[in-house]
């Protein structure tokens, strides 16, 4: 079985942007974080079984999509701008959050 790796770079940034959302979601939404401690025990837990998934299928859907070496390296490089961008956009949030009380 050979592994597509534009898929698993797809998959990747979307559970990068989806862990953002979450994030941001769960300190805003006493609801939302309440849901997620239900599902799993732990708040982090359930997004972290959310994030499994969620990368699982996307894998799978995307597993047939052409990959050749330029396709690749814009995935990957869009892949690490988005860990770069989301993990800025979290500390911005949690810094603002912290200065503004």
């Amino acid at each position: 079985m050979k592994i597509n790796i534009k898929a698993m770079a797809v998959s990747a940034t979307v559970v990068v942007w989806l862990v953002v959302a979450m994030t941001i979601l769960t300190e805003i939404s006493a609801s939302f974080k309440a849901l997620l401690t239900q599902l799993a025990g732990h708040h982090w837990t359930a997004k972290s079984l959310i994030s499994v998934f969620v990368f699982i299928l996307f894998s799978l859907i995307l597993k047939n999509s052409s990959e050749d070496s330029g396709s690749i390296l814009k995935s990957v490089i869009m892949l690490l701008g988005s860990v770069v961008l989301g993990g800025l956009i979290i500390i911005f949030y949690f810094t603002w959050g912290f200065l503004a009380e």
